[in-house]
Formats: structure tokens, sequence, C-alpha cells
């Protein structure tokens, strides 16, 4: 059976609680993601990017859905 199903977003979300400090390094597939600062851009984010808020001690990344497989890596200070 083929999957037909096609999402309403070409990106999904991960949320990461927990951590007071902001990552030291966050990648996707190997590749570096850009700390954009606020979640107004990241959520206008066009490619995939991170934003860590302090305030509620969460890390949000932006993925894009362009592979079958991928792998994130998060490291935070400490």
């Amino acid at each position: 059976m083929v999957d037909t199903y096609t999402p309403p977003e070409p990106f999904y979300f991960v949320s990461l609680p927990g951590q007071s400090n902001p990552p030291s390094s966050v990648t996707a597939a190997g590749l570096a993601l850009s700390d954009v600062g606020s979640p107004s851009t990241l959520d206008a984010s066009p490619v995939n990017a991170y934003y860590h808020n302090t305030s509620i001690n969460q890390t949000f990344i932006k993925i894009f859905d362009t592979a079958p497989d991928l792998t994130i890596q998060v490291t935070y200070p400490g």
C-alpha cells in the first residue's frame, strides 16, 4: 500500500522542555541549525532552525519534512 497522506504543513516543530540554558549546538542531518532568536522568526523561517525560550526553559526546533529519516542532535552546555 502506498502512503498518499499529505500533511497540511511541510514542516513540524520539536519541543524540548526543561533546559534553562540555550543549546550550544543544534544539528539536523549533520547540518548546523541557526538560532533565530524569537518565536515569530522561527515560525516564519523558510529553513530548519531553532529558538530557545529561557523564560519557560524550552527549545523549539522547526524541521521541514523533506527526508524519510532525520537525526536531530541538541547539545546543552554543562
